[in-house]
């Protein structure tokens, strides 16, 4: 598929116009965004089984606000930015990449949480723990080309607004429906549905309107930084999801905060 993606982005999408030639690369930009990408991932990731009072913890947190200054103050000396501060001062565009970060946190912890509820707490299998979790991603896929014919007919607003309404409403509805018993599966399962309609209104508009308010020239930029949001976002829902469910597990009284070592009840609760 990739292969066929750049084949068909060669022949169809349209040359870069008004390219300058003659501006370097942003070496000091590129040599600073990677460490401090990998610092606070590392902070998100491994948090937890650190502890907030490690000195690995501690170093890794003030390298990555120290890198971000550093970057920030880098990128606006630089002729060529990595990424330009221009892209900031549109408020829709800083606002909708905001809304992405939290909208890819709270899918992938959804997704990482889920399968341990419907193996331990409904004592499926792996087969039907995943048959299960596919209505979100089913439910995105069908939803999301009629998100892009609302963006293109009432702008950004209806859609976005109306699939994160429509998300917070689904996990309300998951609250109330997860239990014990397997009966209470049909209602997990239509919350999920409800969740994947919201996700794909929310994203395709989002995604589109992230792009239409950037500058013309600074496309490449907003199309980078939109895929870091996304990554940083799925680090930051995993890592939350992660801690979470280990720190609801201990107060439950699991010294070791796992799964495999959990009851039903406690996953459930969880």
């Amino acid at each position: 598929f990739g292969i066929v993606g750049a084949i068909a982005g060669w022949f169809i999408l349209p040359k870069t116009v008004n390219l300058s030639k003659d501006k370097s690369f942003d070496l000091r930009g590129a040599l600073l965004l990677g460490p401090m990408l990998t610092a606070f991932m590392l902070v998100l990731n491994e948090g937890h089984a650190w502890g907030v009072t490690s000195p690995a913890y501690i170093v890794a947190a003030i390298a990555g606000l120290a890198l971000l200054f550093f970057f920030i103050k880098a990128e606006r000396r630089a002729e060529t930015p990595l990424l330009n501060p221009r892209l900031f001062k549109q408020l829709p565009f800083t606002a909708a990449n905001a809304g992405s970060l939290m909208s890819y946190a709270l899918l992938f912890g959804i997704m990482l949480l889920m399968p341990f509820v419907f193996e331990n707490g409904y004592h499926d299998t792996p087969l039907q723990a995943g048959l299960r979790l596919a209505i979100i991603p089913i439910a995105i896929s069908l939803v999301a080309p009629i998100s892009g014919l609302l963006f293109d007919r009432f702008g950004p607003r209806l859609p976005t607004l109306t699939g994160m309404l429509t998300c917070a409403a689904a996990l309300i509805v998951l609250f109330f429906t997860l239990g014990e018993a397997r009966a209470d599966l049909l209602g997990v399962m239509i919350a999920l549905g409800i969740f994947g309609v919201g996700q794909g209104l929310f994203t395709a508009a989002n995604n589109t309107a992230i792009m239409a308010a950037a500058p013309a020239d600074l496309t490449g930029e907003a199309g980078g930084l939109l895929n870091v949001t996304r990554a940083f976002g799925i680090s930051l829902g995993i890592a939350s999801a992660s801690l979470v469910l280990s720190l609801q597990l201990e107060a439950m009284g699991d010294a070791t905060g796992s799964t495999f070592h959990a009851t039903p009840d406690d996953l459930l609760a969880a």
